[in-house]
């Protein structure tokens, strides 16, 4: 028999009660991990002859009250009255406890000497109306109600009444109950429907009693008393500037304070619940591999994001995601931090620089304040942020260096521009008047100057005709021998588009159409018909204006036609998707559809209704592909989206749109700047200028100004397959493709220039009748010399964009052609002002 067997007198069901006995010789004798166990009693508080209580802790060791009371005081304890929880320390008052008893008992009296020796404070009360008044005076913890007896109160009333003082507090509510040991045990549910928390049945067992308030204290008033710290944690972050986010394992949006919602225009209710991810744009495949990869290693990631706001708009943000771990290794939480990237604050570090140096260096606090005023008024966001930073540092890095200074406020200014991809008009002015007019002219919208128009409202008719001139009929064209032998060869760069045009009656935009769109199974793609590929290729050709010398369907299908040659190269195969090429082909059929041989400069001048539609922006370009989908879309036989499902038809209308877009002159040097900055990066081209080289200068102090384009680079790194470089390798394609003829066979070369050379001067002669500003002064017909217009097209738009288009595609027919035509209208340039123009009338056929 074990000592507890000899100790024990009596037992009772809520727990044992040893009255006789002394067991505290045997107390010294018991190990850490001995069994107490009798065949009636599993003991685990005993009470003693001398009122001391003993229990068991976590170790199966029998510890004193003395113990207890050390040990009660919450999680992570360090010896004060306290608990630490990360880098917050709650200090924890003594539980106080609020007894409502109609009259003491034998029960009361247990119950105040259990709570004496936990160390609670106490306050009896025997009313309703006192234990109210006293609730409201302190919110005691822990609200005890005598539920034995309703002669006094009723016990269901008083709880519904003490909690409805305070709604959102912490106390918990102990029901004392009969113990009614001839029924059946009560349910609970009464007692919590009517607020109490925890129900007890009566005892007097002060060890008994005692270990249950332990337990109340820990399992339920401490982690209380820590949510109230949590809460005001909680307050906190609803107040801070700081964006933040809480989600679950799944990126399941569970919190978001009010910074979130200011930033994004959410509110909590519309994405609690919804996945973090919906919101994000991935402008950066590879960053987000990178934080993908941290997040697996429940590793923190800190990077760039951009946030979609509610309204559509895009904002870029830091991000700190930080994984909140539960269980070792495995990540039950989401944090993410955001600040909204602005241009202050990469300033605002430097204030006590400037009041450190105010008084000693004058010139240089000038200065740095004039730069941030400036930098406070620019709207750039997003990488330029970047920049701005490292200009910042080098800033900082050298506040003695007036050198240093006065050029990054110069830098600065720059920055403050738009067009940062496009040259100083200014500068081209003074240095060659042929260039200023071709910048001016294809890429400025409007020339300034003080001229009056007068009588320009008298003239608005004339400017009718631009929109609703004669369109092209297409014509019955039969395939005959000399046609298909020709149609075998369209995958040529020496594909005579010109010779194709006479044979097949000014149609060469069907036939040729066809032929390209069967190469890259674009009706499979469409899931349309062939005829009504047919249908809709003789619509859009009908719609170029056959009067146009250059701008009509066998430009359109020029262009086509160097698109699909550019595209079967073998790195657009690479990391272009059907999608991509089915859209490049549409977008090069449409691109100059219902063109008026008037460039964007010239409506916007003359006020044409197109102009005032697309206010002055890629007024020619948007009206191509506004009315390419809106001929498309009127007739379902020649509807070639008609059988796409909805997500497909708005991927590819979005690609099309695009490139049309950037066809648009005005967008040249920003889309040739950018794609020569992505070549360089991923090892193309070398950095810097990508068509100089040392010998390059040699070839030019022997011819002049010689085109000398760069050799290929030995195994090249790939372009990341990315939305954005896909974007910029279409808008590429169809920009050479558009502007290729220079690069033809010499014949075709040649024929074109004196084609686009009569539109533009068919444009000067009108503009001089309408007394309007002239676009391009130097394309007078009297006086204009073509093979110097041509050198200078040459120079200014084509060398560097080529280049770049080579280093990426390997077109050495292509450059060579180029190269040769170069030198040709160099022979052929005419050197003294004012000399004759070789005849516009017989060169064009």
């Amino acid at each position: 028999m074990s000592w507890v067997s000899r100790a024990a007198g009596k037992c009772n069901r809520t727990g044992s009660e040893l009255t006789s006995g002394n067991v505290t010789p045997y107390i010294a004798k018991l190990g850490g991990n001995s069994e107490l166990s009798h065949s009636k009693v599993r003991a685990r508080q005993w009470y003693l002859s001398n009122n001391n209580c003993l229990e068991l802790n976590n170790t199966g060791q029998l510890v004193r009250p003395s113990e207890i009371k050390s040990l009660r005081n919450g999680i992570s304890s360090d010896g004060d009255n306290n608990i630490s929880s990360g880098k917050m320390k709650l200090w924890m008052t003594n539980v106080t406890v609020l007894m409502v008893f109609g009259k003491e008992d034998a029960q009361s009296d247990t119950l105040k000497k259990a709570a004496d020796k936990a160390g609670f404070g106490v306050t009896l009360v025997k009313s309703a109306e006192a234990a109210i008044e006293s609730y409201v005076n302190n919110q005691q913890d822990l609200i005890i109600i005598d539920c034995r007896h309703s002669l006094y109160f009723e016990h269901d009333n008083l709880c519904r009444s003490l909690k409805s003082k305070y709604p959102k507090g912490y106390s918990r509510f102990l029901a004392i109950t009969s113990n009614k040991r001839d029924k059946d045990e009560p349910s609970i549910i009464p007692y919590l429907q009517s607020g109490f928390t925890r129900r007890m049945v009566e005892c007097t067992n002060i060890a008994t009693v005692f270990n249950e308030l332990v337990s109340i204290e820990r399992g339920e008033i401490r982690p209380q008393q820590q949510l109230q710290a949590y809460n005001t944690l909680s307050l906190a972050l609803q107040n801070i500037d700081e964006s933040v986010e809480i989600t679950d394992n799944k990126f399941r949006t569970e919190f978001v304070n009010g910074a979130f919602e200011k930033a994004t225009g959410y509110t909590a209710k519309d994405v609690v619940g919804t996945y973090a991810q919906d919101r994000l744009q991935v402008d950066n495949c590879n960053e987000e591999q990178t934080m993908v990869y941290h997040m697996k290693k429940n590793e923190h990631w800190e990077g760039i994001q951009s946030v979609r706001r509610k309204n559509g708009d895009t904002i870029q943000c830091r991000c700190k995601i930080v994984p909140v771990e539960m269980a070792p290794g495995k990540v039950s939480k989401y944090i993410l931090l955001r600040n909204q990237l602005s241009m202050e604050e990469p300033w605002d570090r430097f204030k006590e620089f400037e009041t450190r140096n105010r008084g000693t260096s004058g010139i240089i606090n000038f200065k740095r304040t004039e730069s941030r005023r400036r930098i406070h008024s620019l709207t750039i966001e997003a990488p330029i942020t970047k920049v701005i930073s490292m200009l910042n540092d080098a800033q900082n890095s050298s506040p003695s260096n007036l050198r240093v200074v006065e050029a990054i406020d110069k830098v600065l200014e720059i920055l403050q521009t738009t067009e940062l991809f496009a040259p100083h008009i200014h500068q081209v002015k003074e240095e060659d008047s042929l260039a200023h007019d071709y910048v001016e002219g294809l890429c400025d919208k409007t020339r300034r100057n003080n001229r009056t128009m007068p009588g320009l409202q008298q003239k608005r008719s004339q400017s009718s005709r631009l929109s609703s001139g004669q369109k092209q009929q297409p014509s019955n064209q039969h395939m005959t021998p000399e046609i298909e032998q020709q149609l075998e060869l369209n995958t040529s760069w020496y594909f005579d588009i010109l010779s194709f045009e006479s044979l097949t009656n000014q149609n060469a935009l069907v036939l040729l159409g066809l032929k390209i769109f069967q190469r890259f199974d674009v009706m499979s793609y469409l899931e349309v018909d062939e005829m009504v590929v047919v249908n809709w290729l003789q619509l859009i050709g009908s719609n170029y204006r056959s009067q146009n010398s250059y701008h009509n369907a066998t430009h359109a299908a020029d262009v086509l036609q160097a698109t699909a040659f550019f595209l079967d190269k073998i790195r657009p195969k690479y990391f272009l998707e059907q999608h991509h090429e089915v859209a490049a082909l549409i977008a090069a059929v449409i691109h100059d559809v219902d063109h008026p041989a008037r460039t964007s400069s010239f409506l916007i001048n003359c006020k044409d209704k197109l102009a005032i539609l697309y206010n002055d922006t890629s007024v020619l370009e948007n009206h191509h592909a506004a009315t390419g989908f809106q001929l498309t879309h009127q007739n379902p036989k020649t509807d070639i989206f008609i059988k796409l499902e909805r997500k497909k038809y708005d991927i590819i209308r979005k690609t099309i749109i695009d490139m049309v877009i950037y066809t648009d002159m005005g967008r040249h040097f920003e889309t040739v700047e950018k794609f020569s900055l992505l070549c360089s990066l991923n090892r193309f081209l070398p950095s810097g200028n990508c068509s100089q080289t040392e010998e390059t200068s040699t070839i030019q102090s022997k011819r002049g100004t010689g085109l000398v384009y760069l050799p290929i680079p030995v195994e090249p790194t790939s372009i990341p397959v990315t939305d954005e470089n896909c974007t910029q390798v279409l808008r590429m394609c169809i920009k050479v493709a558009d502007v290729s003829n220079p690069a033809r066979d010499r014949q075709l070369m040649t024929t074109w220039a004196y084609r686009i050379a009569e539109e533009y001067f068919d444009q000067y002669d009108e503009e001089q009748k309408r007394n309007i500003p002239a676009a391009m002064p130097t394309f007078r017909r009297s006086d204009c010399n073509i093979p110097k217009s041509q050198l200078g097209f040459t120079e200014l738009f084509l060398d560097k964009m080529f280049t770049c288009w080579n280093a990426f595609l390997d077109i050495p027919e292509v450059i060579g052609q180029l190269q040769d035509n170069y030198n040709y209208w160099q022979d052929e340039n005419v050197e003294e002002d004012g000399g004759s123009n070789p005849s516009v009338t017989n060169s064009v056929s």
